[in-house]
């Protein structure tokens, strides 16, 4: 009976190379015996992997394409909503310049409307202060349109020159809107709206105050409108400014 000789790691490594290098159709017998199922099967999982790496590559390339060409398209509507904001910016400024057009045109209607309604109503104003306030042969002594009256214009000069009242109130008294007196140093200041506010009121009850130091007479401020809100109808009555309600036209 023969013994068996054990051999070392090494050697029989080498005998199974040898033998290996001999009959290569060993190799897959030894391969099962030796590695894992798991580890058999990497090549094929290595292959299918390749496989849908090879997939993704195209289906990446495709998306770099689709991109390339949301890109452009993008590129083309930035192009297209630069032009459409230029166009915008200018209708914006024609809208902005007739919008400036209308305020102005508006603006020289009321004028118009404003001086206009004074116009009319300065022979009916007059008459009414004279009933209202029973004043003696009252005339109309100043309008805006360039009308002063020798004898008040004269008053307010001498005042300005004792000092009575400022330069600034000399000038605040040329700017009312119309002024009655009459032959017993009596005065009416009136101020002129189509729709009155609190300003108007305000600067009626001031400017008859300075014209009464010019003048060392009664002055009265009141006011002549064609709309008359309750606050500023309560505000006259407060300041104790006259009111007229003239309709226009």
């Amino acid at each position: 009976m023969t013994t068996a000789i054990p051999l070392d790691p090494e050697s029989l490594a080498a005998r199974m190379v040898a033998e290996l290098e001999q009959n290569p159709d060993l190799k897959p017998i030894l391969l099962r015996a030796l590695l894992t199922d798991e580890f058999l099967m990497l090549p094929a999982k290595v292959d299918q992997l390749m496989d849908r790496v090879e997939r993704l590559e195209g289906r990446f390339g495709n998306l770099e394409e689709r991109f390339g060409n949301l890109e452009e398209r993008f590129g083309n509507l930035e192009e297209r909503f630069s032009k459409q904001e230029e166009r915008f910016s200018k209708q914006e400024e024609r809208l902005g310049n007739q919008e400036g057009r209308l305020n102005s045109l508006e603006g020289r209607f009321s004028n118009f409307e404003g001086s206009d309604y004074e116009r009319r109503i300065r022979t009916r104003a007059l008459n009414r202060a004279e009933y209202r306030f029973n004043l003696n042969n009252p005339q109309i002594t100043l309008t805006q349109d360039g009308h002063k009256a020798p004898e008040l214009n004269s008053a307010i000069s001498r005042a300005l020159r004792a000092g009575s009242i400022s330069r600034e109130q000399s000038e605040e008294l040329h700017e009312v809107d119309i002024i009655i007196s009459d032959q017993d140093n009596r005065h009416v200041v009136i101020e002129v709206s189509l729709t009155a506010d609190n300003p108007d009121i305000t600067r009626a009850r001031n400017r008859a105050d300075i014209l009464s130091r010019a003048t060392a007479g009664v002055v009265l401020p009141a006011l002549v409108t064609a709309n008359l809100n309750e606050p500023q109808r309560s505000l006259a009555d407060a300041q104790d400014v006259a009111v007229f309600i003239i309709p226009y036209p």
